[in-house]
């Protein structure tokens, strides 16, 4: 193998690194009641909320509460989504079975706290789906860089058994040092880390 064989098998192995392992996340755009187009990866507070503009750069939305088309309340501070409240729909009316025996020691709970509570367990679950998903993306990209290192020690030590045309030595400024050649020093150096 000489030296332009290594240099591109080295730039193929980082390119196909490059390539395989960048993911782009999701973002939506939606449209605000006033026209607005704003951007955001997920409706949940914690996230940002971007607005377009018009040369299309992405600015974080001002404070205060927006209104998306589809009636979704969004409030933001500092660009960051604070609280979503969506447009309740009316749900038929459903006829209610009657309790043959009351419960004793159970606690009411409120819809609004029901639905609070569903919404939190739900955006939880989205949430761990995420992070499973980039916890999956990230250790096969672990594996991918584990081999790519692998291969590029495998070229330098062959590249470092390769005689060169004009073996360099290495001077030191110490007098008592023995000078060593480029591949002496090579050969050094990969040791080190085989020994890590």
């Amino acid at each position: 193998m000489n030296l332009n064989e290594a240099i591109e098998k080295l730039s193929g192995l980082v390119s196909k690194f490059n390539a395989d392992t960048t993911s782009k996340e999701a973002f939506i755009d939606a449209k605000l009641v006033d026209g607005t187009i704003v951007r955001y990866e997920s409706l949940e507070v914690g996230l940002p909320l971007m607005v377009i503009d018009e040369a299309g750069n992405e600015l974080p939305a001002p404070d205060g509460e927006h209104e998306l088309e589809d009636g979704t309340m969004l409030t933001v501070e500092g660009g960051i989504i604070t609280e979503v409240a969506t447009k309740e729909e009316e749900a038929p009316e459903m006829e209610e079975a009657p309790i043959e025996q009351p419960m004793a020691a159970v606690e009411t709970v409120s819809k609004e706290d029901f639905e609070t509570l569903k919404t939190e367990v739900d955006n939880l679950k989205t949430r761990f789906e995420e992070f499973t998903k980039t916890n999956e993306t990230l250790t096969a990209d672990n594996v991918a860089l584990k081999e790519i290192v692998k291969e590029t020690f495998s070229i330098v030590e062959k590249l470092a058994k390769v005689p060169s045309d004009n073996p360099v030595s290495v001077r030191s400024n110490n007098p008592f040092k023995k000078s060593i050649s480029r591949e002496e020093e090579l050969e050094t150096i990969i040791n080190k880390f085989k020994n890590k």
